[in-house]
């Protein structure tokens, strides 16, 4: 490029300081995110399982008079809490070892090239582990979030009246799941292709440190020229897979806000058709239910849109970037640091967002384990909570109640429906 362009500079400045960050305050920023995110997520793990233990142990009566998907939606969130400990502590390790690799390469010794180059074979190894569970981790997150769709869906064919609304919920449901199945096949596909271009990133760094170390500069310009078109081919399939990413999250927040709008349209219908008997009889559980839907609704869709605005910024980055410049070059051809002022807008923002996996951590942490959470609490009647957790004697007083008469003024029918 010509000239700096000035609009560049705040934002270049910002990249320009995170990566000349000691190592020290680099490794500190990523365990003051992954540390939180990791106990959060076990923290979810021991919930989740306690409620479907509790669930496990009740008699067959009494299960049916639970939400029948009850099991498999604490499954869902253990098993995906569970995920979390694996995928976010190697999301972790690739960037330390990054970090290091970064610290060694700046000495010129062969045996420091010969290190960062091993440090970067590590880093390119864990990457590989988040890349595999990564997505089946995602998928578990979109399979959760869809669950409760059909629970709002059964809300609505409970309390409303009119075929039309029911008919609605249900097209919406069904096309929600369908773009959520599509996005994390593809998602998964992507994150695959990434995993193989990694694994021969991985290759050429170790014959890049084992060239350092025997002095050999011919085969250390030769893996180093392997490892750059591979890695830019990962950087490419990279940003496909954020790109399928966004499809589901916005699939998941379109259905969310259309669901709660059609759940809370049906409870005002039938609070306007019930008699003033029954409705006094069911105002306060309805208002429970409401308050519940509200804020399940609320968080989801803060704590997804974020986390879709961060996709979107890191899949549109690293396309943009890259078709923007000639093939083969890594970075622009006027300048090598890739935070300055000089650097094309994209290129500065896909270098930020590298070197600052503190962001995403807290994103994740907000979307995943404070959010399952909240949906966990969402999704428990006052019923439910009965005879999950309070003693044997006290269980007797939900006989005759079912998950239905929490969720509507409708007449009680039957669990399983």
């Amino acid at each position: 490029m010509s000239a700096p362009l000035t609009y560049n500079k705040p934002f270049a400045s910002t990249c320009r300081d995170a990566t000349t960050a000691s190592t020290g305050v680099k490794v500190a920023k990523i365990y003051s995110a992954a540390i939180p995110l990791v106990l959060f997520s076990a923290a979810t793990a021991v919930v989740s399982f306690y409620c479907f233990f509790r669930w496990y142990v009740l008699e067959p009566i009494q299960r049916g008079k639970v939400w029948r998907l009850h099991s498999w939606f604490c499954a869902c969130i253990c098993c995906c809490s569970v995920l979390s400990l694996l995928t976010w502590p190697s999301y972790s390790a690739q960037y330390l070892n990054s970090v290091y690799s970064d610290e060694a390469e700046a000495n010129s010794s062969n045996s420091s090239q010969a290190r960062a180059a091993y440090l970067n074979a590590a880093a390119s190894d864990w990457q590989i582990v988040f890349n595999i569970s990564y997505p089946v981790e995602f998928l578990l997150m979109s399979v959760i979030k869809t669950v409760i769709l059909t629970r709002m869906t059964l809300v609505v064919q409970a309390a409303s009246r009119s075929a039309v609304l029911k008919r609605r919920i249900l097209v919406l449901q069904q096309a929600v799941m369908a773009l959520v199945a599509l996005g994390c096949v593809v998602g998964i596909c992507g994150n695959i292709a990434t995993s193989v271009s990694m694994y021969q990133v991985a290759r050429y760094s170790r014959e890049k440190g084992d060239a350092w170390i025997k002095g050999d500069m011919l085969a250390v310009t030769d893996a180093a020229q392997g490892y750059d078109v591979y890695f830019e081919e990962n950087e490419k399939r990279t940003s496909v897979q954020c790109l399928a990413e966004i499809m589901v999250l916005l699939s998941i927040i379109v259905g969310y806000m259309l669901s709660a709008f059609f759940v809370l349209s049906s409870q005002t219908s039938a609070i306007r058709a019930t008699s003033v008997d029954v409705l006094e009889k069911h105002i306060e559980k309805m208002r429970y239910i409401r308050r519940q839907i509200i804020i399940v609704v609320f968080v989801t869709f803060v704590s997804l849109l974020v986390r879709c605005v961060y996709a979107f910024m890191n899949g549109l980055a690293g396309l943009l970037y890259r078709s923007s410049r000639p093939t083969g070059n890594t970075r622009s051809a006027s300048c090598e640091d890739p935070c300055a002022d000089c650097q094309i807008k994209w290129e500065i923002l896909d270098a930020w967002l590298d070197i600052a996996p503190n962001f995403q951590c807290w994103i994740i942490f907000f979307s995943e384990p404070v959010t399952l959470l909240v949906s966990l609490w969402g999704m428990i009647s006052p019923e439910t909570r009965l005879l999950l957790f309070a003693p044997a004697s006290r269980r007797r007083e939900t006989v005759g109640l079912t998950e239905f008469d929490t969720e509507s003024n409708a007449p009680p029918r039957d669990a399983n429906t």
